[in-house]
């Protein structure tokens, strides 16, 4: 990595590293150096990677914070608010400049949770693209990971670092927007296996789908936090799909592994990709149900588009994989 730039533009780097102590070699200057410079630097990636990057770098004088992305970002929709909260608390305070590192696939990531990674990665550019000041580096670990990984970090970062050499992706002065998402709104989901419960819904038959929701978690042995937190986010998505969505929509059950899946779609178009990354306002006619499944699910999917409609779909690990009887199937 290359000393800031002489501008405060929005800075997006992937960094390229092989192996653990490539990667304390190379973030640790990187957050030494923002300590120096009085830039306050938000880190999250693994435990283990927290606990080696403390070893080299101390108290950082009260200017590095650590974050578990494995918390954070196990629903990676989480991930762009995180980092929004941070430059949004230390801008209110006068700080021009600040830094993060964030390393939000790892080795052994599941495939659909790293796809949703890889949008999340794509929106940033949009996200922070006006906001001044702020340079984060996305580590990625070019020998543990799958090499279409990091080939498609390429087309979601404006700059690349490998062995502390940037290789821009672009011209000089060109807006980060170019970036184009490898995972957009309107890109298909792959069709589940097997549903195991399927209905029509509207609003007086909400009841109906939270009972179903209900049983199908319960029949997956989610605990009874989970199983609540799996039916209130369903709950809310339809109730979206009903005030915004042409009054009605379908819900979809089914089981993915270990995880319960539960998906809602109607004919309304979403038109802003960070819709379910922006945190509600005080005022209670703004939607609010994407926002809230995102906070309760460990992975939500979103797509729209004007030929297909909405598809969200809310993803709850459960326990063991629980096989519903052929006559406890709805349709």
């Amino acid at each position: 990595m290359t000393d800031a730039p002489a501008t405060a533009d929005f800075r997006h780097e992937a960094l390229l590293y092989r192996g653990d102590r490539e990667f304390v070699e190379q973030i640790a200057p990187f957050v030494i150096d923002g300590i120096a410079n009085g830039e306050p630097t938000l880190v999250m990636v693994s435990g283990p990677k927290i606990e080696a990057l403390r070893d080299h770098i101390g108290a950082g004088d009260g200017l590095v914070q650590y974050r578990d992305m494995e918390v954070v970002g196990g629903n990676p929709a989480r991930i762009i608010p995180a980092w929004d909260a941070f430059a949004v608390s230390w801008a209110q305070r006068g700080v021009a400049r600040m830094r993060g590192v964030g390393e939000p696939i790892w080795p052994g990531r599941a495939a659909v949770h790293v796809d949703e990674c890889h949008w999340h990665e794509a929106l940033i550019n949009t996200a922070f693209a006006q906001v001044q000041g702020f340079w984060l580096v996305c580590p990625y670990d070019a020998a543990g990971l799958d090499p279409g990984i990091v080939l498609e970090a390429r087309t979601t970062h404006p700059l690349i670092t490998h062995s502390g050499s940037p290789n821009s992706n672009q011209p000089h002065g060109t807006p980060v927007g170019f970036v184009v998402p490898t995972a957009p709104l309107a890109s298909p989901l792959a069709e589940p296996d097997d549903v195991i419960a399927a209905m029509t819904f509207e609003a007086r038959t909400l009841s109906e789908l939270r009972a179903l929701v209900g049983a199908v978690g319960a029949r997956a042995r989610l605990s009874p936090g989970r199983l609540d937190d799996l039916v209130l986010a369903v709950s809310e998505v339809a109730t979206n799909s009903i005030t915004h969505g042409g009054g009605r929509g379908v819900a979809r059950i089914w089981m993915d592994g270990g995880d319960v899946v539960c998906e809602v779609s109607d004919r309304g178009v979403i038109n802003d990709p960070l819709v379910d990354r922006q945190q509600p306002g005080a005022d209670p006619s703004k939607p609010r149900g994407l926002w809230t499944a995102n906070q309760l699910c460990d992975l939500v999917q979103l797509r729209s588009s004007r030929e297909t409609g909405s598809v969200v779909r809310l993803l709850v690990h459960a326990p063991l994989r629980s096989v519903m009887p052929p006559e406890a199937r709805q349709s």
